[in-house]
């Protein structure tokens, strides 16, 4: 379990839930939406469902979203970075998929799994080792302040001796920028949608 660093206010939301309003809920679930929006848009529900799915699965042991930490200021959550070990990764991806699944009619399921697929086959596969980091999001009015960096540092040095792995849009160029002065790499020269970034540990 990695360690919130003395310089950044973080917290392990699972394991701080007490700390959480209904606003910062509400935070936390935009920022994990907005960090993950074109897999969340395959699910074409009403927002404020998808929203409380999303704030659930973040409490929820097993999920993607259970190694969530949000980047506080005062009683609001500027940022969020939430990662999982890669070896459980698929295991993981199955029950959030089919929790939200579960929040569906049937004609809607029906839709959503044709949309899945099509998505799924825009992400470059990844291998089973290290941790991957499956959301990165700062809000908005936050971004230019150097808040991503910071996190995406304590992202590293929290895993310093395992490989990180992500994946990002490629047509997202500042993302690209900010994942490679941090020392990650494209795994591959495959036409993915979202290409994978793989970071090595600093001693092999």
């Amino acid at each position: 379990m990695p360690q919130p660093d003395q310089h950044l206010p973080l917290t392990d939301v699972r394991r701080h839930a007490a700390r959480l309003t209904r606003e910062s809920e509400a935070e936390i679930a935009e920022l994990v939406y907005d960090a993950g929006r074109e897999f969340y848009d395959c699910f074409a529900v009403p927002r404020a469902r998808l929203l409380d799915a999303i704030a659930a699965q973040v409490l929820r042991s097993g999920t993607e979203l259970s190694g969530t930490h949000a980047l506080w200021s005062g009683e609001h959550v500027d940022g969020i970075v939430s990662t999982v070990e890669a070896d459980e990764l698929r295991r993981a991806q199955t029950v959030s998929v089919a929790h939200l699944l579960r929040q569906l009619t049937a004609s809607e399921r029906e839709r959503a799994m044709v949309r899945l697929g099509e998505h799924s086959a825009l992400i470059e596969p990844i291998p089973p080792e290290g941790v991957y980091v499956a959301r990165f999001a700062v809000q908005p009015q936050q971004r230019g302040r150097g808040l991503g960096r910071r996190l995406l540092a304590w992202v590293c040095d929290a895993f310093e001796d395992q490989t990180l792995t992500l994946h990002i849009n490629r047509a997202n160029e500042a993302a690209v920028r900010l994942y490679e002065r941090c020392g990650f790499q494209r795994l591959s020269d495959e036409g993915f949608g979202f290409p994978a970034y793989v970071r090595r540990p600093r001693r092999q």
